[in-house]
Parts: C-alpha cells; sequence; structure tokens
C-alpha cells in the first residue's frame, strides 16, 4: 500500500508518525518522509483504521480496507477538518443584523513581530468584511469560509515551531482565544491569501 499524508489545499506534507489499528488494536506505526509519502508491504487482508495528527494538532481516524493483492494508493488530505465531531457554533453564523464580531491576530517569532485585527459586521442580511482601510460585502462562499477558519482556530493546537500564533475573538460577551505554536496550520496566512491582503 502506498500511503500519502498531506495538506492538500496548499499541497505540502511533513513527516508524520501514525497509528495503523486493526479492531482498535495496535498492527504498527506508520512514519511518512518529508513528502508525506510511506510504503507498507505485505498487508494481511482485512479493514485497518489509520489514526494520524491532522493540521491543527487534532487526532482523526480514516478506515482502510484491504481486499485483495495489487497496488494500492491512498491520499489523506491532513487539511481535511472532521467539524461535526465538535460542538463549535461559529460566531459569524450567529450574527444578526447590526452585530458585529472583532478578531485579533498576533505572531511572534525569531525574525518577525506583527499584530492585526479585522471585523466583521451583518447588516440587512449583508455580511461586510472592514480590514485596515478595505471593506468587502461577503459572499456566501466568503462566509463559509471564514465560519471554517473560525472552527479551525477555535480547536488548533500544537508546538515546537519558531513562530507563535495568537487568536483573540470576541463578540458580545463572548470570548475565544487560542494559540497556535505548530508549524502546520498558519491561520493568519490563510486569512490573508483568501481574502488577497498583503502581509
Amino acid at each position: 500500500m502506498h500511503l500519502t499524508l498531506k495538506s492538500c489545499s496548499e499541497e505540502w506534507a511533513a513527516p508524520y508518525r501514525s497509528e495503523l489499528k486493526i479492531a482498535d488494536t495496535l498492527y504498527s506505526y506508520v512514519t511518512t518522509d518529508f513528502k508525506g509519502k510511506a510504503k507498507l508491504k505485505s498487508l494481511p487482508l482485512g479493514t485497518y483504521t489509520l489514526r494520524y495528527v491532522n493540521d491543527i494538532g487534532r487526532y482523526q481516524e480514516k478506515a482502510i480496507e484491504i481486499k485483495g493483492k495489487g497496488k494500492i494508493e491512498i491520499t489523506i488530505c491532513t487539511d481535511s477538518i472532521e467539524y461535526e465531531t465538535t460542538r463549535i457554533n461559529p460566531v459569524i453564523l450567529r450574527l444578526e443584523n447590526g452585530d458585529s464580531l472583532k478578531l485579533k491576530m498576533w505572531s511572534f517569532g525569531c525574525f518577525h513581530r506583527m499584530q492585526d485585527s479585522l471585523y466583521v459586521h451583518k447588516e440587512n442580511n449583508q455580511y461586510f468584511l472592514s480590514w485596515d482601510n478595505e471593506h468587502i460585502e461577503m459572499s456566501h462562499k466568503d462566509i463559509e469560509f471564514f465560519a471554517s477558519f473560525e472552527y479551525q482556530m477555535r480547536m488548533v493546537q500544537g508546538g515546537g515551531c519558531t513562530t507563535t500564533d495568537s487568536y483573540d475573538l470576541t463578540y458580545k460577551g463572548e470570548q475565544f482565544f487560542s494559540m497556535d505554536g505548530g508549524c502546520h496550520w498558519n491561520g493568519i496566512q490563510k486569512l490573508q491569501s483568501y481574502f488577497k491582503k498583503k502581509e
């Protein structure tokens, strides 16, 4: 079996150490290379569960079925997040007319330091993003992207990177703070890239 673990939206990969199980019993560890690839030989027929860490530092599982002989190629997207397993209700989807949310962001590393903030406001059933001096009317796709970003921001965990990104989202009396010390998610860059904002 040829296995690839990678961030599909950004086409990058890093070494992973995952667990391959049969009926909740560890069968073997799987270690991918710097291209996110691993080769498993002579696997007995059956259904396996691959337990791996996604881009926001959370464990996910995927069922893999080996039915017969021959080359099997499987790609798992580490940036695919199982939102249905959480109870998070994104703030942007709860905004009513006249409501606003504010997102503050900080990033600190060996050679950089930055702070930024943005607002999302809802009026007459339309959503508007204000970031620096830019004001954007958000499309349905933009709202879905921001909701997905918020899911990940509130779930992210991890460390070991020389850069730490912090997020503080406030809405009415609610506050959600998270810190990302891993090198995989890069949420600030995702926002900047999606909304085409220059650093």
